[in-house]
Parts: C-alpha cells; structure tokens; sequence
C-alpha cells in the first residue's frame, strides 16, 4: 500500500491542500474530476516527476527518500498522449523500452506480453498503422517492460470507442489481480464499474468515495540499470533518424576545426619565413668563457674552459698587424653569407678573408700582401706571416660581434684558423668557444641551459628581442582569430545544439520517465558529440594532411601544432556541451515538458 500525505499543489492558482491519498496494491484506484482540475498534476506528484517533491512518500509504512530511484525501479507512467518512434515496428518498439530496462527481448517474450493485452498484431507491422485502441494496448505494453509495483495512466481510453474502452479496463482489471498497484485518471463512466478506490478531486481536495481497501504489501519487482551500450545505439539510432541536422552541425565543426587550423598552420608558415628572413641579418650564434670577458680582444684570466658539443667550436684569439694597428681577426663559418654584405667583390677563394673597408684599403698600401698574425695562448705570444686573399671589402654599416672595436676587423674562415691554430702545436685550453645553432629556437633553448651552468655569454650575434617582438606578434595574431573563429564556433553550436533538445525534449522526456537518470541523459548526449567531433577531426585531419604533402610544407612541429589546436577545440566543444545539456535538464524538468505538451 502507498500512502502519500501532505500534498499540496499551486500553479497559478491553488490545486491541491495538503491532501492525502492512499493507493492500495493488487487494486485500480480512480481519480475523477472536471477537466482542468488538476488531476494530471496530482497523477505528476504519484508518480513522482512534479516540481514539488516536498509531501511524504510511504510505501508499506516505509517512507521513500529516494524519490527518483523509486521511479526508476517500481513506476511506469502511461501518458495521454501516445508517441511512438514512426520508423519502428511493434517489436522494435518493445526491444527498445526492453533495452532502456537492460532486459532482454525475444520475440517469443514479446509475444507474451502482447497476449496480455490482446493485441495478436504482426510483430513487424509498423506502429504508426495501428489504431488508437491497438497504440493505447502497446503503450500499455511497454509500460509493463519494466515489470512495475505501480502502474499510472492519465486518461487511458480517452478517443476511445466503447468496445476498446472495456478491452483496455478489462486488461487494468487482470494486470491488478495480479496485485499491480494502478492508478487512472479518467473522466469515463466506465471506469468506476472497475475502480476499486474512488476519488473525486474538486475544490482544493480529494473525497473517497468508493473504499475497497486491503493492505497487501506492495509487489516487489527486480531492475537492472540501463547498460552504456543501449546508450550507444540510442544514439546512433537518433543520429541517423535526424541525419540531415546533425550532418550539417558536423559540416560546421568541420569548417570550423578546418579555419582554426589553417589559419595557425598558415600563420606559422608565415612566422617560420619571417624569422628565416629576419635571421638572414643575425647570426645563430653564441660565445660562451668562464671570464668575465666575452670578446676576442678583451685581456683574459681564466683559460680553463671546455664544451664537448658538436656545434661547439673553440674561440681563438688572433690578431694581425697592418701599419703598427691592431686588427682582430674573427672567423666566419659555412653558414655565413658575408658576399651579400659586400661594398667591394673580388673573388670567392675558399681561404680567402673579408675585411672593413679601412682595413682593405691599408692591407692594399702594404708593400708586402703578407699578414703578421699574432696567436695569443694562455700568457704566450706566438707570430707568423701568412699571406692571404682577399674576397671582398664589407660594407660600413655591417658589424660583427666577435670584438668590442665592431668598425675594425678580419674575417677568416673558421677552418684556417683552426689550421693555424693547430699548425703551431698550440695547448689545448682555449679562451672560450662559438656555439652554432641551426634555428633562432634551438639557440634560445640553448642559451637557457648555458645560464644555468654559469657561463659568461655573449648573444650580440643575434638581436633576441626583436625576434622575440616578430614571434609574440605572430603568436597573438594566432590566439586573437582562433579565439574569434572559437567564438563563432561555440555560438553556432550552442544555437544547433539547443535545436536539437527543443526537438528531442519529449522524447528524451520519455527516457527520464522510464528511469534515465540526468548523468545518464549527460552520457548519452556526449555519445552524439564524440561521434560529430570524432567525425569532424578526421576530416579534418585527413584534408590538412593532404594539404601539407601536396604543397610540401609538412613538418612535426606543424603536425603537432595541428593535433594541439584539435584537442583544444574538443576540450572547448566538450565544456560548452556539458554547460548546455546541464542548462536543459535543469530548466526543463519532466513536469515542465508534459505541462507544455499537454497544455494543462
């Protein structure tokens, strides 16, 4: 027996005043009442989907706190309204509601149960040829799936003819003997030749006027949770039922997920030539010593330096001698393009130097074309003579970084120092070393980890921060349009995926009566989303990959790039559609959906 106690309803007016209401097992109690009484909404508060939830439940004396896993586990609602999937036959529409119990449906059981009702219909005949008495029986059907202790139906013979009015109050009447406990509020006269308990609801209250009361304990069922791979196929099955919205959200994330990615695979392309062109004019280069000096012709204390690197290349200190002046000699390596800084072009000598143009213009006066090189090594001067060609005088305005005198200067190739070097069986202690990278990148990382050993270094060969101004540039410009075509992306969806629920709210309605739970509906709505998103990825996956071999700009770093800005689109997409399926359920509660589709 279930006994509800304090009962109090108010919409825009009062319905109900804290009434009781007892509802005996294996018996039909009625509810009567003019139309919009509110007979509804108390069959709501029964069957514990309304709004309010403050009255008290008791089942056998034993008041139920868990309002909606009682729901889930012991009540089938049977509404006015019958709605079916169109596409489905009569037994698809069982194993569906089967399903949704985590039963399982043969056609032999199938078969059983629509005996009970009388309904002898092919199993395959589709559900939307039956007539209304035959869709009212398989509504019934359904409802008995679940094998309830509490059976409601609102108006169950409504449109009704006479001969299935009686049918359907016949199959009440069996299914309470078999100590089913059901409740119907119905405006028919025939319905109290077959109610046991009778109420009629007027004025704010309820009145017994019929008591057949017994006090069996209400009938015990067992349930099972829906499984997570009915939820799968439902949504499957609502995808492909609603293809043509869902193939068009698709098409948006996919144009969305393809502009996003485009745009930043676009713009590091542009950031990658910028930089190659703007460190044309730099030098991806570093020295490093364990001196306070960082120079070539500053007076160094500490000679004891090593770096076992392969781009480390020992610093040497040499010094030629034109007219009594001092003129450092620095190296320029293979990577060195020092022919477009030319002023005066000679020749391309692979031993030859470059020098500034005063210094060309003294070594041309000399009688002698000889150089009188000085090595110096720890606190030992070594000279030689060497004669050497020319490949061109530099321009005025270019510097180097080797010294701190930048107008003044030879450049040699780094193999014949070396070769000097060597050549007069020199220590092998040097006063420090260049370091070359291949990438502005590579050079900043490796700037970074020579600090922490605690080396003197000299970065004047590259002006770190204005390639740091270039890079920020480039990266705001990403992070400005990605979040703005983001935005889009997220409104777009919000609007599409907000269709969608107002199109599927009566039915995703119907899974919250048979017992889905909110976590559930959340699941099986991510289940839609990972298979757009999983979708729309691919795709564009697949297209810009095609992009990157055809036009020849792939890399792992654009690659990687790509795979970012996708998760990072998931991981957005994902919060949005767990704000928006949060905000529906919450907003639109079961009573809320079957007062607007009712329209009481």
């Amino acid at each position: 027996m279930i006994r509800i106690s304090n009962l109090y309803i108010k919409y825009d007016k009062l319905i109900l005043d804290h009434e009781t209401i007892i509802i005996p097992s294996g018996k039909i109690t009625l509810i009567k009442g003019v139309s919009g009484v509110g007979k509804t909404a108390l069959l709501y508060r029964i069957a514990l989907i309304g709004d309010d939830q403050s009255f008290s439940f008791e089942v056998d004396g034993k008041e139920i706190k868990d309002f909606q896993q009682f729901r889930k586990d012991h009540i089938s609602f049977v509404l006015q309204d019958i709605d079916f999937f169109p596409h489905y036959s009569i037994y698809q529409t069982i194993e569906y509601f089967a399903k949704l119990n985590n039963i399982d449906m043969h056609t032999d059981k199938a078969r059983e149960l629509l005996d009970k009702v009388q309904l002898d219909n092919d199993i395959n005949q589709n559900v939307m040829t039956l007539s209304l008495g035959e869709k009212q029986r398989l509504s019934i059907v359904c409802a008995l799936i679940k094998q309830p202790s509490l059976l409601i139906l609102d108006e169950p013979t409504a449109s009704l003819d006479e001969e299935n009015e009686r049918v359907i109050f016949e199959i009440l009447n069996n299914l309470a003997s078999e100590g089913i406990a059901i409740v119907i509020a119905s405006h028919s006269d025939m319905a109290q030749e077959y109610a046991d308990h009778i109420y009629i609801f007027e004025n704010t209250y309820l009145k017994l006027i019929k008591d057949d009361m017994n006090n069996k304990p209400l009938i015990s069922t067992t349930h099972h949770d829906v499984s997570s791979s009915f939820l799968k196929e439902y949504a499957i099955r609502y995808m492909q039922s609603y293809r043509f919205i869902y193939v068009f959200l698709i098409m948006i994330l996919t144009l969305s997920l393809l502009s996003g990615s485009m745009f930043n695979l676009l713009t590091d392309y542009a950031k990658s030539n910028s930089l190659e062109v703007l460190q044309g004019q730099f030098d991806n280069k570093l020295i490093i010593t364990n001196d306070e000096s960082k120079y070539v012709n500053q007076t160094y204390t500490n000679y004891m330096i090593s770096c076992d690197e392969n781009n480390a290349y020992p610093l040497y200190q040499m010094i030629a001698t034109i007219n009594d002046e001092d003129i450092d000699i620095v190296p320029y390596f293979k990577d060195n393009r020092l022919d477009k800084y030319l002023s005066s072009y000679f020749s391309n000598d692979k031993d030859g130097v470059y020098m500034d143009t005063i210094t060309y213009f003294a070594y041309q006066n000399l009688t002698d074309k000889t150089l009188e090189i000085t090595i110096n090594d720890q606190n030992t001067q070594y000279v030689i003579n060497k004669q050497v060609s020319v490949n061109g005088a530099l321009q005025e305005s270019f510097e180097q970084h080797y010294s701190t005198n930048t107008q003044r200067f030879i450049y040699m190739s780094y193999d014949m120092m070396k070769d000097i070097y060597e050549s007069m069986n020199l220590s092998h202690q040097y006063i420090g070393y260049v370091i070359v990278y291949d990438s502005f990148s590579q050079l900043k990382e490796g700037k970074t980890e020579l600090e922490k050993q605690g080396y003197t270094i000299n970065d004047t060969f590259i002006d770190i921060d204005v390639m740091n101004a270039l890079i920020n540039y480039y990266r705001i410009l990403q992070i400005i349009i990605t979040g703005i075509i983001v935005v889009l992306t997220l409104i777009v969806d919000i609007i599409l995926i907000s269709h969608i629920h107002l199109q599927k709210r009566k039915e995703s309605n119907i899974l919250r009566l048979s017992g889905l739970f909110n976590k559930q509906l959340i699941q099986l709505d991510l289940y839609e989303y990972i298979i757009e998103i999983f979708i729309s990825m691919i795709i564009t996956f697949i297209t810009i990959l095609i992009v990157f071999l055809v036009s020849g700009s792939f890399s792992l770093s654009r690659l990687l790039l790509m795979i970012g800005i996708l998760i990072l689109y998931f991981i957005l997409l994902f919060i949005e559609r767990i704000i928006v399926i949060y905000k529906e359920l919450h907003q639109y509660t079961m009573e809320k959906v079957l007062r607007e589709s009712e329209g009481e």
